[in-house]
């Protein structure tokens, strides 16, 4: 009997899963099985009794203040259609700022019902759990109808469970809303950004390019692979080689496009995301209202 009582209250089982148990744990201590309905019988009133010694453990933890708070949930105001329960345990349904302002109003609303403050550590999480996702499921026109205990003790799990779930559901659309309204949107507008300046970027890295080239072809040496000839460069002062790239790419246009590649394109010891961060700074604005 003690046995018994211990894992329905420890565990919630229900009567046919109480009962397996029952009779596993009598043949395993070689008890002479009672009759199959007196088995029955006794594990219906363990059952009964666990269920309603949980019951009675949250509601006494209830003062006639919290009772009567907990009790205007299942209420539906005036000119509303649902109930003040069915309101605050639906979460956001939609990435939208009206919803993540909905969020962060509906866990400041469950916080302030005070439910989470109270020490419910007495009771096994398995049935504080069990409680709570029946109030959070359940019709409130449902709860209504049981006695006292269990009304109350359902609405103090489901309060408790909705505290840190609201919480939860907030932050969680937080992230979402930053991910695809803040970060997704500062990345396609760095995108946009390059690719406004991307034909100035090769103009200018093609004048470099062609102007470089002919540093290289002539100031070089040449050797022949087939001989092994080895050929001076092509011209022997600096100012030579000078009027050579002015022959391909005039120096004021050379001089633009040096000056062009600093603007457009970030230093050499620059972070490859920093213009990224500067754009996401720029959008923090759209979820600056809700923190």
């Amino acid at each position: 009997m003690v046995w018994l009582d211990a894992r329905a209250w420890t565990t919630g089982d229900g009567p046919k899963a109480l009962f397996d148990a029952a009779a596993g744990w009598l043949r395993e201590g070689r008890v002479l099985l009672p009759g199959a309905s007196r088995l029955a019988r006794l594990v219906g009133t363990v059952w009964k009794g666990a269920n309603q010694r949980l019951w009675n453990t949250l509601y006494k933890l209830l003062n006639t203040g919290q009772r009567a708070v907990l009790n205007s949930l299942l209420t539906v105001p005036p000119g509303e259609r649902v109930s003040e329960l069915d309101r605050l345990r639906r979460g956001p349904v939609r990435v939208s700022g009206p919803q993540m302002k909905w969020a962060f109003q509906r866990a400041e609303e469950i916080a302030h019902l005070g439910m989470g403050d109270l020490d419910v550590s007495a009771i096994p999480p398995r049935r504080l759990a069990e409680l709570s996702r029946y109030g959070v499921d359940g019709k409130a026109s449902l709860l209504r109808r049981h006695g006292d205990s269990r009304r109350l003790a359902t609405l103090l799990t489901t309060t408790v469970y909705l505290t840190t779930r609201a919480v939860d559901d907030a932050l969680d659309l937080l992230e979402v809303l930053i991910a695809t309204k803040l970060l997704a949107k500062a990345e396609r507008e760095t995108v946009k950004e390059k690719m406004k300046t991307l034909p100035r970027v090769e103009r200018a890295s093609a004048k470099l390019a062609t102007a470089f080239q002919v540093v290289f072809d002539t100031t070089s040496e040449i050797v022949d692979t087939d001989t092994g000839e080895v050929t001076g460069p092509a011209v022997e002062s600096f100012e030579a080689m000078w009027e050579r790239i002015e022959q391909v790419v005039p120096r004021h246009e050379l001089a633009a496009a040096i000056a062009a590649l600093f603007e457009l394109t970030p230093p050499l010891d620059s972070d490859a995301d920093e213009t990224w961060r500067s754009m996401l700074v720029g959008r923090f604005g759209t979820v600056r209202p809700f923190l």
